[in-house]
């Protein structure tokens, strides 16, 4: 079975894979041996590291792999997954550290699955991408724990910072968000008017009203965002919050892709023929999946759905769930 594995890829027009290293029990001093002799005959650009569950790596490891990620000036794309190492509030912190030197990042991707105390401990430190000023894809995976204000609120500023982002994906399923860090992080979405694709995974929160209304002035903001998902199944979605969300999405007219989730809320039939009458302005519009299932939506109203969703002028791809 492989519980680690270093895949480092040559530029090419084309990406391929160049080489692939794969270990298997690990030990923190194994990573650093490794690092060195892989460091100090390569220059590659694009870096991906795992770290998977059964690997007894320790903070040492971590500051190994941070300590050499600081070292590589011409490194454009990393991903860093940790997932229950043996790994504390210090050794995230340590690799924080290291992700902030890598200043030619491009593309980073962080999925962090910890226990709750340990993640939760680093987030209200920092986020990681603080010095990427090149950064230009960013892919944001924290799992299954609370997400507080002071870390939401270092998400927003951070990403507040990175105005160059062209790919953002979010990934805050099971939080325990509150409309408070969704307000903050449509406010740092506001200040990337260069996204293209923007990906909200926010399904089983405490979203109502007045979050979805700040994230919706968020991303309206994005003139450009062409690829849109947005899942918020099981959260707190009313009437009132698709009104703002349709406002939102008026604005957004090179939206061609569109994925919005609202399964299990609180909608009713005037929202959900609001939502699907706003769709047709959406010109550009070529593929389109809603899912408004599990709402207070009648059977009636549900073939009106049908038909306005019918009637966006440029759809080839329609993908509905009532």
């Amino acid at each position: 079975m492989k519980q680690f594995y270093i895949i480092l890829l040559k530029r090419v027009k084309h990406q391929s894979f160049k080489h692939k290293y794969f270990l298997t029990q690990i030990t923190c001093q194994i990573i650093h041996d490794f690092l060195i002799q892989i460091f100090t005959q390569i220059n590659y650009l694009i870096f991906i590291i795992y770290f998977e569950s059964q690997n007894q790596i320790t903070d040492t490891g971590v500051q190994y792999l941070s300590s050499h990620l600081s070292k590589l000036s011409n490194l454009s794309t990393l991903a860093v997954e940790i997932q229950e190492n043996q790994i504390s509030s210090r050794g995230l912190f340590v690799l924080d550290y290291g992700l902030t030197q890598s200043y030619s990042l491009t593309s980073l991707t962080l999925q962090l699955s910890l226990d709750e105390k340990t993640v939760q401990n680093n987030l209200e430190q920092d986020f990681g991408f603080k010095n990427n000023s090149r950064l230009e894809s960013l892919t944001l995976d924290i799992k299954n724990f609370q997400l507080i204000d002071q870390s939401s609120y270092n998400l927003g500023s951070r990403l507040a910072q990175h105005t160059q982002l062209i790919s953002l994906i979010i990934n805050l399923n099971y939080a325990d968000l509150q409309n408070d860090g969704v307000s903050n992080l449509g406010k740092g979405i506001a200040k990337c008017l260069n996204l293209q694709t923007i990906k909200l995974y926010l399904r089983v929160n405490n979203i109502t009203h007045k979050g979805i209304t700040d994230l919706a002035q968020g991303f309206s903001k994005c003139q450009y965002l062409s690829s849109f998902l947005l899942d918020l199944r099981y959260n707190f979605i009313q009437d009132q919050a698709i009104s703002d969300l349709c406002i939102g999405l008026d604005k957004c007219q090179n939206m061609k892709n569109l994925k919005i989730y609202l399964s299990n809320n609180k909608i009713q039939e005037e929202g959900a023929l609001q939502l699907c009458s706003h769709l047709q302005k959406c010109f550009k519009l070529k593929t389109l999946s809603l899912s408004l299932n599990n709402n207070i939506i009648g059977k009636n109203c549900m073939k009106k759905l049908q038909y306005k969703t019918l009637k966006v002028v440029r759809l080839v791809k329609l993908k509905l769930k009532l």
